[in-house]
């Protein structure tokens, strides 16, 4: 038996002739650069299972599909449609929902109404109270929400802002709740407010 080294340009097969120096080299298991250099067929690729091993970057178009759930910290952004236990869109519309939805209480520990932060507000108001809204989407973007006042002593004022029916704020009585409606769509530069007042606990 011989030992050492043989140097070849070439090795020729039955099938196909193969340039050793295209061979590329890598330890077991490992997959080179030159390896993946271009187009792998589908055929090649198993199930990816392992969390995390596909960024959203490598997801460039085509269907998710399946009954695995989507969750992320990031953003979720699509210039299409989107269907929510549907199995499809209808026509005209962007967001199609079956079912119910729900959104956040926010608690609001002082007088400012956080726009990011939801679209149900709750406060409660127990002396001389001004309200302020902060954080408005951007002009050209509708957005409302609903204030929940729990109004115990005190008066309630408004931003400049605000326009109620007949220009005319609603009269309000302490000791009730009531609930306050507001919608714009210029980033707060006017707001358009109604109410539902003085329930009775």
């Amino acid at each position: 038996m011989a030992y050492g080294s043989v140097k070849v340009d070439q090795i020729i097969t039955s099938t196909q002739t193969i340039t050793v120096d295209d061979i590329p080299s890598g330890g077991a298991g490992t997959i080179t650069n030159a390896q993946l250099a271009g187009s792998i067929p589908d055929s090649k690729l198993n199930t990816i299972s392992t969390a995390g091993k596909v960024s959203g970057a490598a997801i460039t178009s085509g269907t998710i599909a399946g009954s695995t759930a989507l969750s992320t910290s990031g953003n979720l952004a699509t210039t299409g449609s989107l269907a929510v236990g549907l199995s499809s869109v209808s026509t005209n519309v962007d967001l199609d929902v079956t079912g119910s939805y729900a959104s956040n209480k926010v608690t609001m520990g002082n007088a400012a109404v956080d726009c990011s932060t939801g679209n149900y507000f709750c406060h409660t108001a127990s002396s001389n109270t001004s309200y302020s809204f902060t954080n408005v989407p951007a002009s050209g973007r509708a957005y409302a929400f609903t204030l929940e006042v729990y109004h115990t002593g005190g008066t309630l004022s408004w931003p400049a802002s605000v326009k109620w029916p007949d220009d005319t704020a609603p009269t309000l009585a302490t000791s009730k709740t009531h609930l306050f409606f507001f919608v714009t769509d210029d980033n707060g530069s006017r707001w358009r407010g109604v109410a539902a007042v003085d329930y009775t606990d």
